[in-house]
């Protein structure tokens, strides 16, 4: 029944194909102008950074933890819930400067957050 109705009123995909392939043209070349003109938006994740993996004492409270952090100008900082309620994953921009800034950073965390954490899990550079 489908393939009697397919000889009956064929579909003409070959009569589309250069108005598709101007189409993709046109946005490749799009896509690679903005690359070069715009650039990237590299995250933490491609950029580097501090991550920690902290087990709270509490339910976490994201938006109370994230005003916290961003008072403390440690540039851009993401918090994601981790395991329930009572543990989340902190994403810290790397800061300017070598090791020991990275350090001092940490510590700057460990002091904001040392009346909601119980155990940190992980550090990470």
């Amino acid at each position: 029944m489908i393939l009697d109705r397919l000889r009956r009123h064929p579909i003409a995909f070959l009569r589309y194909r250069k108005p598709t392939l101007m189409l993709s043209v046109a946005l490749f070349i799009a896509s690679i102008i903005g690359f070069l003109t715009i650039g990237m938006n590299l995250g933490i994740d491609f950029r580097g950074g501090i991550l920690i993996d902290a087990e709270l004492n509490q339910q976490a409270n994201i938006s109370l933890l994230r005003a916290r952090l961003n008072e403390a100008g440690l540039g851009e900082v993401a918090l994601q819930q981790e395991r329930g309620h009572n543990a989340v994953i902190i994403r810290i921009e790397r800061q300017p400067g070598d090791e020991k800034q990275q350090q001092q950073a940490i510590t700057k965390v460990q002091e904001i957050l040392k009346t909601y954490v119980s155990e940190y899990r992980r550090i990470e550079l």
